[in-house]
Order: structure tokens, then sequence, then C-alpha cells
């Protein structure tokens, strides 16, 4: 269960968030044993494993009193079907309220949506009752995408969210 009472970070440093890959259950226990409660904790997504693994992950960082964030990567989705039923999945089990959205970095979509703008488009976020949206920034750069492009997908994505009357952060 998380921590409660106060947070041996200072309140300057404001709210917190970490990041764990959701089938890295070390990881996973010690943010649950080590964090204050309403921490947001990310889930990556990553290509080799399957759905479940992260709605697996945000399940059991929720029952501990924190935040689960899962990142949603539409490259890597294989039908709107599928992520209906995972966005279903995360709202049911795990109270899932924001999500990172993330295009990313197959070669070829797995299915219909080759961005993030793709599945925001789908209205499938608002349905399902999410309001808050993270988009990655690349402020380092990308190895493969051209900074330019980058920040127009960027201004993009946070134009729609906006028109979507979603609440962004960007990570």
């Amino acid at each position: 269960m998380a921590k409660t009472g106060p947070s041996p970070l200072p309140a300057r440093f404001g709210p917190r968030s970490i990041e764990i890959t959701a089938k890295d259950r070390a990881s996973r226990r010690a943010v649950i044993e080590g964090l204050p409660e309403h921490t947001e904790v990310f889930v990556a997504d990553l290509p080799d494993q399957p759905p479940e693994v992260v709605l697996e992950a945000a399940a059991e960082i929720r029952s501990a009193g924190l935040e689960p964030v899962p990142h949603l990567v539409p490259r890597n989705i294989a039908s709107t079907d599928a992520i209906d039923a995972l966005l279903g999945e995360l709202r049911r089990v795990a109270q899932v309220r924001s999500v990172f959205l993330t295009g990313g970095d197959r070669a070829e979509p797995s299915g219909p949506f080759a961005s993030a703008l793709d599945l925001l488009g789908t209205g499938l976020l608002q349905r399902h009752g999410l309001r808050r949206l993270a988009f990655a920034s690349y402020p380092e750069g990308h190895q493969r995408i051209p900074a330019a492009d980058l920040e127009e997908a960027l201004r993009r994505k946070l134009a729609a969210a906006r028109a979507a009357r979603f609440e962004t952060l960007r990570a």
C-alpha cells in the first residue's frame, strides 16, 4: 500500500510522477511500497507485451492508492475494437482518468492507428471518461523524426486535445 502522511520530499517540488514498465513486478512493488498516495505512476506499454499486462499493473497501482497513467501506443494497437475494450477495462478495473499517448516506434502500425492524433480523433478516449492526456514532446529530439515535424505534431495534438476539452500534460 502506498505510504500515507507527509512525503519525504519538500512541498516545493510539487506533484511527482514516476514511470515503470508494466511487466517489471519488482519496480511495481517498489513504487507501491515507497511512494505517497496519489502519486502518478506512468505505466509503459512495450511492443512485445499483451495489453493485459498494462491493465494488471494499472489495477494493482490503483488498488495501492496511487494514480495509474498507462501508456497508449496507437501503432501497437491491432484494431478499434481492441482499444475500445482496453479503455473500458482500464476504466472499470483501474479507474484510469489519465493516459500517456505516444505514437510508438514501430516502422509500420499493427492496426488502423499511425499516430496519437489518429486515436485522439476517434472519440473513444472521451467516451471512456478520460479527462487528462499526456503527450511525448521529445525535448532532446528523435532519431528518425525531424524537430520541425515533432513540433508540428505536438501543436496539432495539443490543439485537438483542447478542442475535445482534455487537460493536457507534456511528458
